[in-house]
């Protein structure tokens, strides 16, 4: 209508500020146990060493020696050759997002979109490690990215569902039930935190160093630890003077190991393999196309900000010229804009199935442990 102005789209996370919706991070647990580790790792460094170039990697791991094997006669006799074993670290999984931007998309917004922002905020010449980058793609990338890290997190925990190890008090890796007894008045030495810290002395695990990823009862037990709700009960022990492991809280836990289970991991019994494919001689400007290596400042919707550790390989093109490209698998006309590949090349390494001997107490262990949490 004559004489009014155009209605202005205001930003939504200016509004909701921290409940912005599409900034919610979804927890992901046991990514973020692995990243914790500390990157990048020797595995990682040893894949891909930054210069751009991935090799092949193998490792050799010794087992230790067994009882039983020693003798009584001083008779200079040879009982064993100590002998290397190897493992090769495994071929990578890959996961990887696209978007695209249009410039008359993003020229309806407000002024703000279209500025450049963030470590992208110089000139678009060669000796720019990143290309300039406009504060909508920008922000787009890192609200996506929640999807893009739900996929990894998916794979990394459906390889560690079927490699966890034997837990030596049952002789088998299937989830043991670990019981947290609705009583106070008794003091069962079998059951709940007590009995997971006994399993880790049994399985030679230091506890201190220890990390637990899971959901269900099991968070309910540590929710009530980092609200300073246990105390003493009624048969006199006060669970929170108890050593506990760091504890990761991941929501997909319930449906990849499966309802109230969790996992008890030693540190460095599981290792991230991360490795970046555009840096060295494979970054910079390659066609029409500029190629890059970062790390996106994510914090999940718990404040956890393991995830801004993890890296990941870009392209970015410009299409010059309105086209009908295919989005999602359907037919879409676009305008002129930037198109973004984001994707990551990863695994998990466990522990071999054999660095224990045949007849070591912990033949069969491998750092991981797996349970199922009780409220009976």
């Amino acid at each position: 209508m004559a004489g009014f102005a155009p209605f202005l789209l205001l930003q939504a996370a200016a509004i909701q500020k921290a409940g912005y919706t599409a900034k919610k991070v979804t927890p992901k647990g046991y990514l973020e146990m692995l990243l914790s580790n500390g990157q990048p790792n020797l595995i990682s460094q040893s894949v891909s060493d930054a210069s751009g170039h991935v090799r092949d990697v193998k490792y050799w791991y010794r087992q230790r020696g067994i009882g039983g094997q020693s003798r009584t006669t001083d008779d200079c006799a040879i009982d064993a050759r100590p002998s290397r074993l190897e493992g090769t670290i495994p071929s990578t999984l890959f996961r990887v997002s696209s978007w695209q931007f249009d410039d008359e998309l993003i020229a309806k917004y407000e002024k703000e979109a279209s500025a450049v922002v963030g470590p992208a905020a110089k000139a678009y010449d060669p000796k720019s490690p990143l290309p300039s980058i406009m504060m909508e793609i920008w922000d787009s990338v890192v609200e996506q990215a929640n999807g893009l890290l739900i996929d990894i997190n998916s794979d990394l925990m459906d390889l560690q569902a079927a490699a966890f190890g034997v837990n030596v008090v049952t002789g088998s890796n299937a989830s043991q039930t670990l019981n947290f007894g609705l009583s106070t008045t008794t003091n069962p030495l079998n059951e709940g935190l007590t009995k997971l810290l006994t399993d880790a002395r049994a399985n030679e695990i230091d506890i201190t160093n220890a990390t637990i990823v899971g959901s269900g009862f099991i968070d309910a037990v540590y929710m009530q630890r980092v609200q300073n709700a246990l105390s003493n009960a009624q048969n006199g022990v006060n669970q929170s003077n108890l050593s506990m492991p760091k504890y990761f809280y991941d929501p997909m836990a319930a449906t990849k190991f499966g309802a109230n289970q969790f996992g008890l991991f030693e540190k460095d019994a599981v290792q991230l393999l991360s490795v970046d494919r555009y840096v060295g001689f494979k970054s910079g400007f390659k066609g029409n196309s500029y190629f890059f290596n970062i790390t996106l400042p994510i914090t999940n919707s718990l404040g956890g900000n393991e995830l801004s550790n993890i890296t990941f390989d870009c392209q970015m093109f410009y299409s010059d010229c309105p086209q009908t490209i295919n989005v999602g698998g359907s037919p879409t006309a676009v305008g002129r804009g930037w198109n973004l590949i984001m994707s990551k090349s990863f695994y998990q390494v466990n522990k071999p199935s054999d660095a224990f001997a045949t007849g070591d107490r912990l033949e069969g262990a491998n750092g991981t442990l797996r349970y199922t949490a009780t409220n009976a």
